[in-house]
């Protein structure tokens, strides 16, 4: 898994909470792996994306699936990540995607993301995900 360019203190933000984050990240651009990044969640996991809410997940696979519609492919990149307190597990990303849309147009958007990790079984998952699009 390549390494995302994001700027951090690293201090406040684990090798751990990284992994996960550079393996959404990196999953998230590959179509036929929506199964893999769906498991970077736990089993009650909840997102918020444009106004929408997926509880667990079969609601986030579906979410992640449809997110593909139209879409030729895409290339999210994070930028920075702002940890929300030592000691914490909550951070916030900030970042953009490039999207090729399959009739041609291309658009490059904005976008903030909330995300709290916690430990589950040995494992670090995403446990809450709030997403806004600016």
């Amino acid at each position: 898994m390549a390494v995302l360019d994001l700027l951090y203190d690293e201090e406040l933000f684990p090798k751990h909470l990284r992994e996960v984050l550079e393996h959404l990240m990196d999953t998230s651009d590959k179509r036929e792996c929506t199964q893999q990044w769906v498991e970077c969640f736990t089993t009650t996991a909840k997102i918020l994306r444009n106004g929408k809410i997926s509880n667990g997940r079969d609601e986030i696979q579906e979410m992640i699936q449809r997110s593909w519609d139209n879409v030729q492919w895409r290339n999210h990149k994070p930028r920075k990540v702002y940890v929300l307190g030592k000691g914490t597990h909550d951070v916030m990303v900030k970042g953009s995607t490039e999207y090729q849309f399959q009739d041609g147009r291309f658009h490059e958007g904005k976008w903030g993301a909330e995300i709290s990790f916690v430990e589950t079984d040995g494992e670090w998952k995403i446990q809450a995900y709030t997403v806004v699009f600016v």
